[in-house]
């Protein structure tokens, strides 16, 4: 049996989406706890987030409402797309779901992987990014300048 580039897609979503909601309550259940992964590199741990997009601090009920307009009209967005242009949609909406679930139920998004001292996310911010790569990607090799000799 050959699998369609949609069935992967859905699987790979499906998969990132259980185990970010799994790691979630796993992080949830000891909070004040973490786990180096990789010393100095990875840690596992609760790290509830109210900001937005990283650094926006707003009200908790202003974020939930910033985040649901957009994915509303994020929703709106992809009714209007070709089936076979969805995929990145999928890993977006999908991810940035799981997300606003932590928002409305945990007043912030429940992050569990702190990376470097840089950076606090989770699977759901995963399949967002991997989302926008898909949608950035052909634009980057699309307006590649031709190399000179």
């Amino acid at each position: 049996m050959i699998l369609s580039k949609r069935s992967i897609a859905f699987a790979v979503l499906g998969l990132f989406l259980v185990g970010d909601r799994l790691l979630k309550w796993l992080a949830a259940t000891a909070p004040g706890q973490s786990k180096e992964l990789i010393p100095r590199v990875f840690d596992f741990g609760f790290y509830p987030n109210q900001k937005l997009l990283f650094w926006v601090d707003l009200p908790p009920l202003l974020a939930f409402g910033v985040v649901l307009a957009a994915l509303v009209l994020l929703f709106i967005f992809m009714v209007e797309q070709k089936p076979q242009d969805l995929q990145p949609f999928y890993f977006i909406f999908g991810g940035a779901l799981s997300n606003f679930y932590d928002r409305g139920t945990q007043g912030a998004v429940i992050d569990f992987l702190h990376i470097l001292n840089l950076s606090t996310i989770n699977f759901a911010d995963i399949l967002i990014l991997l989302g926008l790569a898909q949608l950035i990607m052909p634009l980057i090799k699309s307006n590649k300048s031709p190399h000179l000799s």
